[in-house]
Order: C-alpha cells, then sequence, then structure tokens
C-alpha cells in the first residue's frame, strides 16, 4: 500500500512539472531579427592623411610635475576622407597600436621614458588604444568626413628622459 501511494504521488509530481513546462514554453517565445548592409568599400584616407606626422615640439619634462598622468599640452590634426559612401553616416577611428608598457591606454613612446602618447576627441575625452573615437558625421552632399584628433605626450612614472621621442600607430576606420 504505502508503494502505490508512493508511485500516484510520483505520477503526479511528474504530471505537474509537465504541465508547468509547457506553460513556460509558451509563455517565453519571441523573436530575433538581425539586419545588416554590406559595403564593398569604405571611405578612401587622403594621401595626406594617410602617413599623417604630429609634431608636439618641445615638451619641458618639469612641466609634468610629477603628476601621473599630467599631459604636455595637445596638438590638434585632422583624418580627411574623401569618396565616402553614399549609405554611411558616420565614421570612427580606433587606434591599435603597441601599448605603453605602464599604461595601456596609451600608445608606446621610443626614444625617451616615463611617457605615453595619449589620443583625444577635441573635447579633451582620452580615446584609449584599440578603442573609437567620438562618430564624426559624413557630408552627405560631399561624401567627406574629418575626423578631428587631439594627441599630447603623458607622464606615465619615473624618470622622463631626454631626446627625440616617436609614437606611431596604425588605424582602422569603423562606418555607422
Amino acid at each position: 500500500m504505502k508503494m502505490t501511494s508512493w508511485f500516484k504521488l510520483t505520477v503526479l509530481a511528474a504530471a505537474a512539472a509537465a504541465t508547468m513546462g509547457a506553460n513556460a514554453a509558451a509563455v517565453n517565445t519571441g523573436t530575433i531579427t538581425v539586419n545588416g548592409r554590406i559595403n564593398t568599400t569604405g571611405c578612401v584616407i587622403d594621401a595626406a592623411s594617410t602617413s599623417a606626422a604630429i609634431e608636439l615640439g618641445t615638451i619641458i619634462a618639469a612641466d609634468f610635475g610629477g603628476t601621473k598622468g599630467a599631459k604636455s599640452p595637445a596638438k590638434d590634426f585632422t583624418i580627411h576622407l574623401t569618396q565616402c559612401p553614399e549609405a554611411q553616416a558616420g565614421v570612427s577611428l580606433t587606434a591599435n597600436g603597441t601599448a605603453d608598457a605602464t599604461d595601456s591606454k596609451l600608445l608606446a613612446i621610443t626614444g625617451v621614458t616615463g611617457i605615453g602618447l595619449g589620443l583625444y576627441n577635441p573635447d579633451d575625452t582620452q580615446i584609449n588604444l584599440n578603442s573609437a573615437s567620438a562618430v564624426t558625421t559624413i557630408d552627405a552632399t560631399s561624401h567627406e568626413a574629418n575626423i578631428p584628433l587631439r594627441a599630447a605626450a603623458v607622464y606615465t612614472g619615473g624618470t622622463v628622459t631626454e631626446g627625440q621621442f616617436t609614437a606611431t600607430t596604425n588605424f582602422t576606420l569603423t562606418y555607422n
């Protein structure tokens, strides 16, 4: 008799679980739709922008004041794009060079120690290495865009040594 009651209880529990599962499946349904667009080309990078040299000038090491994150005066520059596809409304730039050993948000600099190179949007917000800049609008009439950027030397700690320095990065463009 105990086995029969146990059997009935097991069958009732299984039936209840099956009913709950059926109801849960009916309530938790939906649809995912993914859309996109394929372009065969992007904007053309103006020849003057493909290998732009930005001159920060002479920087006095003491001007950093020994404060990590202190930066030199920033130098404005622009990446000019032409012949952008009509379907593209905006573009951003991602610098993907070698990271500074002390601060991975900065580009590594060769030739001196104690600084890295920071890239910034025009409003002075930092563009971390391998992160996108602010989106720049592509002109719908001329199909051109100018990505405004700023560069500055940033103190990373330790002794800032004297000498010429260089920071180099490749960049990729992302279209919106």
